[in-house]
């Protein structure tokens, strides 16, 4: 069930969308089985749980896009609004690559089939307050190549509030169609 479904309405939509291919991987990262991750999700996953306080997930003011330049490119900044995802933040990369454009949009409005997995999985590291991994090759496709994701889905509060953030990392890989 949805973590939303305390919050009404988002919850019926996102429980109806749970759905992911077959070769997908989705898991919770653990700090020993970040070396399988691409080397720029290792790295934020890493400093996620530096500044993790105990049990509570890291507070959003660690984050600095000063200091972290090299993921900006990669992220989409998720922000829990009226019940429903709010992309507030989309990097240049991530906006390039994407099947949709969610920049400054709500996830239910640009809701797609390709991207029909990604509400379970914000919902799963909101709930959990831990770092979800997911490595999907052949996500969809893009022009006449297919993209394979590999993501971590990071959730962070703000203002010390409950966890009402996810900041989404994704490493895009593209290879030709082939045609047969």
């Amino acid at each position: 069930m949805s973590w939303f479904s305390r919050l009404g309405r988002a919850g019926k939509l996102w429980g109806a969308r749970n759905s992911a291919p077959k070769s997908s991987v989705v898991c919770e990262v653990v700090r020993e089985s970040m070396e399988d991750m691409p080397p720029l999700l290792s790295e934020i996953s890493e400093f996620w749980f530096k500044k993790r306080e105990g049990n509570l997930v890291p507070d959003w003011i660690h984050f600095s896009p000063h200091s972290q330049t090299k993921f900006l490119p990669h992220i989409v900044l998720w922000e829990v609004v009226d019940g429903d995802y709010l992309a507030r933040i989309t990097g240049e990369t991530a906006a390039k690559w994407l099947p949709v454009k969610v920049a400054n949009r709500r996830l239910q409005n640009v809701l797609t089939d390709e991207i029909s997995f990604l509400p379970a999985e914000l919902d799963r590291a909101v709930a959990s307050k831990t770092p979800i991994y997911a490595d999907r090759p052949k996500a969809w496709s893009f022009e006449d190549e297919t993209v394979h994701i590999r993501v971590v889905q990071l959730p962070f509060r703000a203002d010390h509030n409950e966890t009402n953030r996810v900041l989404s990392v994704t490493s895009f890989t593209a290879e030709p169609k082939l045609d047969i």
